[in-house]
């Protein structure tokens, strides 16, 4: 993980479109909260921790917006978790999770693989 500030783990998520207002309507925050630690108001461990958590794994946000429900977290896993495949097999990154990315030499590979 990057050795980055508070602020400017706020910034990074505020550029992958997450406006503060919104982080702190999902999360049961007080409004401003997400705000305040952007300007470096009341930084703390924790705050630093729930949004290191936000950036790591951003769909715990749709499952946060469901309740933490079983079902809602479940859906929000698996659907962040396509993403990623999605976007590692697009980047040519090879092998993840045992399914090798699409093969362009036409040699043996699981280029058949389709994700939706």
């Amino acid at each position: 993980m990057e050795n980055l500030t508070l602020p400017e783990r706020i910034e990074r998520l505020r550029q992958r479109g997450y406006r503060p207002v919104s982080l702190d309507r999902i999360l049961g925050m007080r409004i401003g909260t997400t705000q305040g630690w952007a300007d470096g108001v009341e930084v703390t461990p924790e705050a630093v921790a729930l949004i290191s958590m936000v950036e790591t794994y951003p769909w715990i946000l749709r499952a946060a917006d469901g309740g933490f429900t079983e079902e809602a977290a479940v859906e929000a896993m698996l659907g962040g978790l396509a993403v990623e495949v999605r976007q590692s097999l697009a980047e040519g990154k090879g092998q993840l999770f045992g399914v090798q990315g699409p093969n362009t030499s036409g040699e043996g590979s699981c280029s058949s693989v389709k994700l939706s």
